[in-house]
Parts: C-alpha cells; sequence; structure tokens
C-alpha cells in the first residue's frame, strides 16, 4: 500500500525531469543555435500555408451569400493559416476582419489570427 502513496511522486518526476542541463540544441562553430522553431502558422501566406503539414488554410465565405441561404462559394475565400493540430468547434462562425471590416463565414470556430466574431443574418 505504501509504494501506492508514492505513485504520484514518482510520475510528478518523470514529467519534471532529472534537473539536468539540456544539450539537445545543437550548436555549430557560429554560434547559431540550430534549434530555432520555424514561423508561426498565422504569420504565413497562403501557398507556404499549404505547403506545411503541420499548418491548416483558414476558408470563409462571403457573409451575404451564406445569409441568403448560397453556399456556393462555402469554404472558397482564403482568410489565413493556423496551426493543422489545433481543435476548432463545429459550428458556423462569423469573422470580420478588423484592418478591411471585410466579414467572412467559416465552417467552424477558428478564426483568423486578429479577427473578431460578429453577428450574422441579422
Amino acid at each position: 500500500m505504501s509504494s501506492l502513496r508514492l505513485l504520484p511522486i514518482a510520475l510528478l518526476a518523470a514529467c519534471v525531469g532529472g534537473g539536468g542541463s539540456d544539450d539537445s540544441g545543437a550548436t555549430d562553430d557560429s554560434g547559431a543555435d540550430d534549434s530555432a522553431t520555424p514561423a508561426a502558422c498565422a504569420s504565413l501566406d497562403q501557398a507556404a500555408c499549404e505547403a506545411r503539414s503541420d499548418c491548416a488554410s483558414i476558408l470563409g465565405a462571403p457573409e451575404d451569400e451564406v445569409c441568403a441561404g448560397d453556399y456556393s462559394n462555402w469554404r472558397t475565400i482564403w482568410a489565413g493559416c493556423m496551426d493543422g493540430e489545433l481543435g476548432c468547434g463545429d459550428a458556423e462562425t462569423c469573422g470580420k476582419n478588423p484592418e478591411t471590416g471585410e466579414t467572412l463565414m467559416f465552417s467552424n470556430t477558428c478564426l483568423p489570427d486578429g479577427w473578431d466574431g460578429c453577428e450574422y443574418c441579422p
């Protein structure tokens, strides 16, 4: 029974690690760190986003068309890029670009970085 009491402590120690130094980020003679992370998906243009397997395009449709029942342009307008592992809710969502005022309907709850949610089909 006493070994069961130590299990949470052992699991915590395994998650935290041994406290040793990490030499996994190799550097060359120039001193540059080779372990730099790639650009965030949100900052990519459409071609770069679609070329990366870890990113996903955010596609929308004109709000006025969707509100009129016209889904012919559903998910045809590229609005941004996001992390491909990001989970989105299953609900149509209106998004507004605060810089341009453009509003688009999205097939899920993921909006492009910096966009605001908006009411639709008044």
